[in-house]
């Protein structure tokens, strides 16, 4: 459970469901991204993020370049243009888990 309460309506969002939203509406309302110094909100955040993109068929939205990147990581970098710091936080988070795995 997420410290912040995401509000956009009536209902309340978990991180997880906050990064599905920002892939698949491109928002830029600042209650749907995660606080730089929560870690678990930021994975929950990708993996939501990440999810909502693996699961677009392809050629849903011709005209988004996020939802017709090749990559999760191109998909992020676009989505995330005017949140450079928090661009670089996700992708540490990954490149490291990425090193641990491998």
């Amino acid at each position: 459970m997420m410290t912040n309460p995401l509000k956009p309506s009536a209902d309340s969002l978990d991180w997880f469901e906050a990064g599905e939203v920002v892939f698949l509406s491109s928002t830029d309302d600042s209650r749907f991204y995660p606080p730089l110094d929560e870690p678990a909100a930021l994975r929950a955040w990708l993996t939501g993020f990440a999810a909502a993109w693996s699961e677009l068929p392809e050629n849903s939205l011709a005209g988004d370049p996020a939802q017709m990147s090749d990559t999760v990581y191109s998909a992020l970098l676009e989505r995330l243009t005017h949140r450079p710091e928090l661009a670089v936080r996700l992708l540490r988070m990954t490149e490291a888990g990425y090193r641990w795995i491998h």
